[in-house]
């Protein structure tokens, strides 16, 4: 098991055959928190252990909290995928959004959503099916509300999925299909998300299960967006110089008192697919204000440069090739840590010509980052 400065990572490759000629690598992830963290320093019982769950800064726009997600299945149902959310927080005080944050429907990029790696297949969700959306939602800490979405059917046969955060926000890799062509049946059923009379250990969070709305056998289910190489932009000139890191591959860049730094790894190709991850920190800041944890310092798309060339070497996307279409690969976990926001970030790109060698990571405000190839 691989290790970065966000915990444990756990790696798996995947192949997208409807995509003529390309494969793509899927790096699994679960960032390590600091409540994790508590529980190996004191020999506790890590009351996650085994379940599909992970922690982040989770909300639309400045609402963010806390969060713990849980995906309690993806099920394959007769016509339609279901999947089954889990979601709690910690902080102090309420949050107010729309379950539309879940569920999507705004724009490319909203919602919760399926990504199959195999078939490369990313699954949109039925908006007015599953958790209803339409108004905003009073979210009390540590109090875990069940959130349902719907999909279309998934090829048969598929056997694992991984949970996509809203833009990229969060992910959970190697969920196992429920139910369908398995073996394994649903776990979730709507009559017991809504049996509330169960009782519960004083130690469990309240559970809540949202309002939902389940399709009808003629419901026209939405399907899913591909992935696909898209055409190489022009030529990058001048080459922008390599921007100054320390010896440990650091580069930095003040904003509103808060210095940050950023790092990348090396690249890594396999089956026509680059990937790289980066990290970004704040360094020394020991109260750093909510609306700063998540920073938005890359306004732009970053871009990655054969600095022999100028050559742009091209994102992955999902979507349509002629209209809408995002970024395959563009996801970033922000860390739990109540002293240094951080966060861990993943891209993936078309690879460069082979024997291409160092190239340049153009990250905005913090400069050409050197990206080296791996081995």
């Amino acid at each position: 098991m691989a290790e970065t400065g966000g915990g444990p990572r756990r790696r798996r490759r995947w192949t997208a055959a409807t995509v003529a000629g390309v494969a793509v690598l899927v790096l699994g992830a679960v960032i390590t928190v600091q409540l994790m963290r508590q529980d190996m320093a004191c020999g506790c019982v890590n009351p996650d252990a085994g379940l599909d769950v992970t922690y982040g800064l989770l909300g639309p726009g400045d609402d963010t909290v806390r969060a713990r997600l849980e995906v309690v299945e993806v099920a394959a149902m007769d016509g339609h995928t279901r999947t089954v959310l889990n979601f709690s927080h910690s902080d102090d005080e309420h949050a107010v959004f729309d379950p539309a944050y879940f569920v999507g429907g705004d724009g490319t990029g909203d919602g919760f959503r399926i990504w199959d790696p195999v078939n490369g297949r990313l699954y949109e969700n039925q908006t007015d099916l599953g958790t209803v959306t339409g108004g905003e939602q009073v979210w009390e800490p540590r109090t875990q509300y069940e959130i349902v979405l719907f999909s279309a059917p998934l090829e048969p046969g598929t056997g694992e999925l991984e949970v996509r955060g809203p833009h990229g926000e969060i992910r959970i890799p190697d969920v196992e299909v429920r139910g369908g062509a398995g073996d394994t049946e649903p776990l979730w059923s709507p009559q017991g998300a809504q049996n509330t009379e169960s009782a519960q250990d004083e130690e469990e969070p309240e559970r809540v299960p949202l309002d939902f709305a389940t399709p009808a056998p003629e419901t026209d289910v939405p399907g899913y967006a591909q992935a696909f190489v898209p055409d190489a932009p022009e030529p990058v000139d001048p080459v922008p110089t390599e921007a100054r890191t320390d010896e440990e591959g650091w580069a930095r860049f003040e904003e509103a008192g808060v210095t940050w730094r950023m790092s990348v790894e090396g690249y890594e190709v396999q089956d026509g697919v680059l990937t790289l991850e980066y990290r970004l920190e704040a360094e020394g800041a020991d109260n750093v204000p909510d609306s700063q944890r998540r920073p938005d310092l890359f306004p732009e798309e970053l871009t990655l440069i054969d600095p022999a060339t100028g050559a742009v070497v091209p994102r992955l996307r999902v979507g349509d090739s002629e209209a809408e279409s995002e970024p395959l690969w563009s996801i970033a976990w922000p860390g739990l840590s109540e002293d240094t926001p951080m966060t861990f970030g993943e891209l993936a790109f078309t690879a460069p010509p082979e024997g291409a060698g160092d190239l340049l990571l153009d990250a905005g405000v913090f400069g050409a980052l050197p990206v080296e190839p791996r081995g």
